[in-house]
């Protein structure tokens, strides 16, 4: 895998052992690294955390969002910051604490990455998310399908480039300047992003290189219950 792709991952050690155990022995046997990243957890949020980027009529279809809604929101947020204050270009896989690999994720990329370059692609989801395929494409063929969408299929494993992470927290920061709280959870607001976007290139990939254990039965969602 090339040097300038780098793997975060958005989990919690103390709460999700199973999947960090997982993921650990996975990598380990792939030979690759990875940075563990989630400075916020459903139950850790801080008012700062609240007061800088909620308003108290945070809402989506009449309820409030979920804190563990907010708190992945704002993981992917701080990650960003993080990857634009530390590097200046790159790749930069980031997973979900769920995710399952169907096969060897360094030979997956190592294909992966001169395909992204070529396509010019921002973001790229590599994962099934909920269980959903590309629309159009061929399941036989062995070469890397790109589609390029405005529906998310969750966030469970989304590759950026550099400039696409950079052009999505312009987005944001603006959002942020003319609404002054977000409204909506992650995937949600990728979504109206990726809309207002055209130029900016959203593809899911065909093959995926991993499925959503908590969409899978593997293991509990704390997405869907705080």
């Amino acid at each position: 895998m090339s040097d300038t792709t780098h793997i975060f991952i958005i989990g919690n050690e103390e709460r999700e052992p199973e999947r960090m155990s997982y993921l650990t022995s996975y990598l380990t046997e792939q030979n690759l690294t990875a940075t563990l990243f989630q400075p916020t957890y459903n139950n850790t949020l801080t008012k700062d955390d609240l007061d800088k980027y909620l308003s108290i009529n945070w809402s989506l279809h009449n309820r409030s969002l979920r804190l563990s809604e907010v708190s992945l929101f704002l993981n992917f947020i701080y990650l960003f910051e993080k990857i634009l204050n530390e590097y200046k270009s790159g790749y930069f896989l980031i997973l979900e604490s769920d995710v399952l690999f169907l096969n060897s994720l360094k030979l997956y990329l190592d294909k992966l990455i001169p395909v992204l370059q070529h396509n010019t692609i921002d973001c790229a989801s590599i994962g099934m998310g909920c269980n959903l395929l590309p629309p159009n494409i061929n399941i036989h063929s062995k070469e890397f399908q790109c589609v390029k969408m405005i529906k998310t299929r969750c966030t469970d494993a989304l590759i950026f480039s550099y400039s696409g992470i950079q052009h999505f927290m312009n987005y944001f920061n603006y959002f942020l300047v003319m609404y002054g709280s977000i409204n909506e959870p992650i995937d949600n607001f990728f979504e109206t992003f990726f809309s207002k976007t055209p130029t900016y290139n959203y593809s899911w990939i065909y093959p995926s290189i991993c499925i959503q254990g908590s969409q899978n039965g593997q293991y509990k969602s704390s997405i869907q219950e705080s």
